[in-house]
């Protein structure tokens, strides 16, 4: 199995978990930014196409900051935005982003 599809099976298992057991927003944020920051370096180094890579760190992001944006219940676009534009930022450091060729 490809490992950017672990990264999806994680997150999809993440999703499930926090349903079934009816987890808070905080022990969500925590769990969904772990997998976030595991998968990050997956998604930006294992994927060959930088726009593939660029597009799954966005998806990444996006998944890993909606129990934050609950949390701090973000009330706007711009607040979403800024989260997940903040994760986005923290997943590329921890994937060490500028190591790899965009240019591709």
């Amino acid at each position: 199995m490809p490992h950017v599809a672990w990264v999806i099976l994680a997150m999809v298992a993440a999703v499930i978990v926090t349903v079934v057991t009816g987890l808070s927003y905080a022990i969500a944020t925590v769990l969904f930014g772990v997998i976030g920051l595991v998968g990050a370096p997956i998604v930006i180094h294992k994927l060959e196409k930088p726009a593939a890579a660029g597009i799954g760190l966005i998806i990444l992001a996006g998944f890993s900051s909606f129990p934050a944006k609950k949390l701090l219940t973000a009330s706007g676009s711009i607040e979403d935005l800024a989260i997940t534009v903040g994760y986005a930022a923290l997943f590329w450091v921890a994937g060490l982003g500028w190591t790899r060729d965009w240019k591709n």
